[in-house]
């Protein structure tokens, strides 16, 4: 089933058009990633925004995507979606994990970029590179706290995560 399920999925992303089972409910589909620099021998940076919306995220940092768009694939909906909130242009997306939330997917994707890759404000919202080891002293979506080491990891293969935590409030 383990296998199964990641063939689907590994399918599914590089597909020119999303598919899922119709037996499953999903209202909306989304791609987050995280790009990486790898700064020193076990240090990195990793690529995240601040967010201004949904209002339960303002404020946080947070992973760079969004929706996947009809027709479009989950890696193009990456590599367009951080294009459009960073201006810059990676295409070597990884994926390693899909998250379902209620009736919602989200395909998260890692990449590892050289030290060049300069990040751009392009909208309301502001990207930034941020040191891996200063996260828990920042502002941010608390499933970061698990996602980033999993996707920094590189030996996780495609994992299926059943998330049922609360949407955070407000503050």
């Amino acid at each position: 089933m383990k296998n199964e399920m990641k063939e689907y999925l590994e399918e599914a992303v590089n597909d020119e058009v999303f598919h899922h089972d119709p037996e499953v409910v999903i209202e909306q589909v989304y791609v987050c990633g995280f790009a990486f620099q790898k700064v020193g021998e076990r240090n990195h940076n990793v690529a995240l925004i601040r967010k201004t919306r949904p209002s339960w995220q303002a404020g946080k940092l947070n992973g760079i995507g969004g929706k996947v768009e009809k027709d479009e694939s989950p890696r193009a909906a990456m590599t367009r979606e951080f294009r459009e909130e960073t201006g810059a242009v990676i295409t070597d997306w990884r994926p390693f994990a899909v998250l379902k939330h209620g009736k919602g997917l989200i395909y998260m994707f890692t990449a590892m970029v050289g030290m060049s890759v300069r990040l751009e404000q392009t909208t309301d919202e502001e990207p930034g590179w941020i040191g891996v080891g200063y996260l828990p002293f920042t502002k941010h979506v608390s499933n970061l706290d698990w996602l980033i080491p999993l996707a920094l990891s590189g030996n996780a293969e495609v994992a299926v995560i059943q998330d049922e935590t609360p949407f955070e409030k407000a503050a």
